[in-house]
């Protein structure tokens, strides 16, 4: 359902990491509101989200579909 923006954005500010595993993403609005309130972006690298986030830039990617992929991403093992 629908969220109010404010909720929404102080849920962004509550939370450490953003999964979207889409397979299909149009405009990749959630991956952009994540990084306007500076959460760290974990995405598939599906149609929008593609070209929004850069892996290891500006967030991270996995192969949309690949669990395998998504489970060793480099971001769950980095050191904090």
């Amino acid at each position: 359902g629908n969220v109010e923006n404010t909720t929404l954005l102080s849920l962004y500010k509550s939370v450490d990491l953003v999964v979207i595993p889409s397979l299909f993403e149009g405009f990749g609005n959630v991956a952009i509101e994540a990084l306007k309130q500076k959460v760290i972006v974990l995405t598939s690298n599906a149609g929008g989200l593609d070209e929004i986030i850069s892996d290891g830039v500006n967030g991270f990617k996995f192969q949309k579909r690949d669990e395998d992929d998504l489970s060793n991403n480099k971001f769950l093992y980095q050191e904090n």
